[in-house]
């Protein structure tokens, strides 16, 4: 295994270079708070596991994280998931996957992210301060993929998706929320898969492009209409497969970088996220996870380092998965876990994925 770890070394470490040395001349960016921000996490309990890596040969979902990947599909799956994120958020997500002989591959996800349940909401009047309803905050992502077996190498894929939210703005004189709506048709995720040899796979996998949210905001003052552009991403990404101890080992690793915005006009404050993770499957039904998420990479590396280093600027990840195929072939149970980067809480996903 080490032989052929240090034969890759230099192939592994390209996803962080390329990027990393694109923005260390750079200043510091804030992309979590922008637009879109909602749809960064990790979508599946492996991949929360490992770290949010997982575009280069999603073991499932890979319509959400790599369209290409579908082309390359032996069996049909099926997954099902639900998690929690910190500060009380929801995410419910369902996937179907399947190749259209000889060469074709869909997918389709819907994923819920939101709070049903706001509670402890008071109004602005500092003299008088009056505890208000419990609202909600929702989000619907729908995601229809297609690719495109080119080669026993090389596969490409795009996926459209459609995006909903709903926000509560203000409250009438009833004391009753007024929400506002956001809807988005026709953004693109483009990506490319390449099975460089046997034990290794990198990928290039541009989202949410064109994405565009037509908000009709409603408040006791009236209506009103806003655009809103998420953030596009470029990630590039790579799958390593081995053994240690002569069991799989599986080390991914994924770059996210936001370097444009919604006009494809260079943002000021640029940055990456880098994610990584490994899997051992030393047992015949039971696989262990771990990983490190969302390390930030920017300009304050270089310019301002103590200022950096003064924050926890990663995720810390982990999770297993149980084969149940003497339950039903073909069937497995997912865990991940991750701490919040402001650890204000434990993230957690469990999906159930069934090949057949």
């Amino acid at each position: 295994m080490e032989k052929s770890l240090l034969q890759n070394k230099n192939i592994l470490m390209v996803p962080v270079l390329v990027l990393f040395g694109i923005i260390t001349n750079i200043a510091a960016g804030e992309v979590g708070g922008l637009s879109g921000a909602y749809l960064r996490p990790p979508v599946g309990a492996t991949a929360l596991a490992m770290g949010g890596a997982s575009t280069a040969d999603p073991e499932y979902l890979a319509t959400w994280w790599n369209p290409a990947v579908t082309a390359n599909l032996r069996e049909r799956k099926i997954s099902v998931g639900a998690g929690t994120r910190s500060m009380g958020r929801t995410d419910l997500f369902s996937d179907v996957e399947f190749r259209v002989p000889p060469r074709l591959g869909m997918g389709f996800l819907l994923l819920y992210r939101g709070d049903p349940f706001i509670d402890n909401i008071y109004n602005d009047d500092y003299d008088n301060p009056q505890k208000l309803n419990r609202a909600s905050y929702t989000t619907l992502t729908g995601k229809l993929s297609f690719s495109y077996y080119i080669s026993r190498k090389l596969s490409a894929g795009v996926n459209v998706s459609v995006h909903y939210q709903q926000l509560p703005t203000s409250v009438d004189d009833n004391g009753k929320w007024i929400y506002s709506k956001a809807t988005g048709i026709g953004a693109f995720d483009i990506g490319t898969s390449y099975k460089y040899n046997d034990h290794l796979t990198l990928a290039l996998v541009i989202r949410d492009l064109f994405a565009l949210m037509d908000w009709e905001v409603d408040g006791y003052m009236g209506n009103s209409t806003i655009e809103d552009k998420p953030l596009p991403s470029i990630t590039i990404a790579s799958k390593y497969s081995d053994s240690l101890n002569h069991k799989p080992l599986i080390w991914s690793t994924d770059l996210k970088g936001y370097l444009f915005d919604g006009d494809w006009n260079k943002l000021e404050h640029q940055e990456a996220y880098l994610s990584t993770g490994v899997e051992w499957q030393n047992w015949k039904t039971f696989y262990i996870r771990a990983g490190l998420g969302d390390i930030l990479l920017n300009g304050d590396i270089v310019h301002n380092t103590d200022q950096y280093f003064s924050e926890f600027f990663c995720k810390i990840t982990a999770g297993f998965s149980v084969d149940l195929s003497k339950v039903r072939k073909g069937m497995l149970i997912n865990y991940g876990m991750a701490t919040d980067k402001t650890w204000a809480g434990i993230d957690q996903q469990l999906d159930l994925n069934i090949s057949f």
